[in-house]
């Protein structure tokens, strides 16, 4: 949100950078003024060379960002996403991102109370993900999902998979589930506050968890986890612990968005990003677990 709030910082480290054309993931970044797509690194954002259009086959629902309207075979077909972290315990939604919602007009959940909705024209469309699919948010694309209780004030942990575009407003959210029908605070929301990665919640005020300045979100897919353990916010990226606070939280029993924000009742604040793996856990999980969730082949 855009009130005062105070910034905490832990320096971090990432691994070094990765030379034009040469392979890239979430902990090896591509040098200055390259992205890493599909596992290459580019000059271009959601670039990618012969050798990778090969495997991509065109799908009615992709988008600007996916060139030629191309998309991975395995995106529209959920049947064959896999869960390589399915070992970890506590999982009460997992959002694959295999499927297109622009032609659904659902997002899948593997327990169908936890599905999501919108309208075709709104729906995030299907790009190529970490595992499998992935989903694409244009900067006015956003889903419902309506089951507030799966985040509440008890113990959680969210997982997810995000890489932003520079074309991300400055305030936007991931997801978010406002604190009230007639306030800008959130119970729960995550993604950019003034350019910056951050993790929004309320205990009657806002409290904000900034991740360290040394991250490029923009920059290739990043694995995000927030762990809350009913007394501590801490922030991991690509499995390592970085910021944390000591807080409380209140609770909500309003849905969440997820692709915007929610002010006064009226959205706004939509990324344009991509987003795969989204993950909630009621309760929270270790160190361990939480790397076992950064790698991209699972556990």
């Amino acid at each position: 949100m855009r009130t005062g709030w105070l910034i905490l910082t832990l320096a971090a480290c990432y691994a070094p950078s990765a030379p034009q054309g040469a392979p890239c993931s979430a902990t090896l970044e591509c040098p200055s003024g390259q992205t890493c797509y599909v596992g290459v690194c580019s000059t271009e954002p959601f670039a990618r060379d012969a050798a990778v259009d090969s495997t991509l086959t065109d799908s009615p629902g992709a988008d600007a960002n996916s060139p030629d309207g191309a998309v991975d075979a395995a995106v529209n077909d959920a049947a064959t996403a896999t869960d390589p972290w399915g070992a970890i315990a506590g999982l009460v939604a997992r959002y694959p991102m295999d499927d297109n919602p622009a032609a659904t007009g659902r997002v899948s959940s593997s327990d169908p109370t936890a599905e999501g909705s919108c309208p075709a024209s709104e729906c995030p469309t299907a790009v190529v993900g970490v595992n499998g699919g992935g989903y694409s948010f244009n900067g006015d694309q956003r889903a419902v999902i309506s089951r507030s209780s799966l985040i509440t004030s008890a113990p959680y942990t969210v997982s997810l998979w995000a890489w932003f575009d520079p074309a991300t407003p400055p305030y936007a959210h991931i997801l978010s589930k406002p604190e009230g029908e007639n306030t800008n605070r959130n119970m729960f929301g995550f993604g950019l506050n003034a350019g910056r990665l951050a993790w929004e919640s309320s205990d009657g005020g806002y409290v904000q968890l900034v991740a360290p300045s040394t991250l490029d979100p923009f920059n290739g897919w990043h694995h995000y986890a927030l762990e809350w353990n009913g007394s501590r916010k801490r922030l991991y990226i690509d499995g390592e612990p970085t910021t944390s606070q000591l807080t409380t939280m209140v609770d909500s029993t309003l849905p969440f968005s997820l692709g915007a924000d929610v002010d006064f009742g009226i959205p706004d604040g939509y990324i344009v990003a991509r987003v795969d793996e989204l993950r909630i856990y009621h309760r929270a999980l270790d160190p361990g677990e939480i790397q076992g969730l950064a790698t991209s082949s699972g556990l």
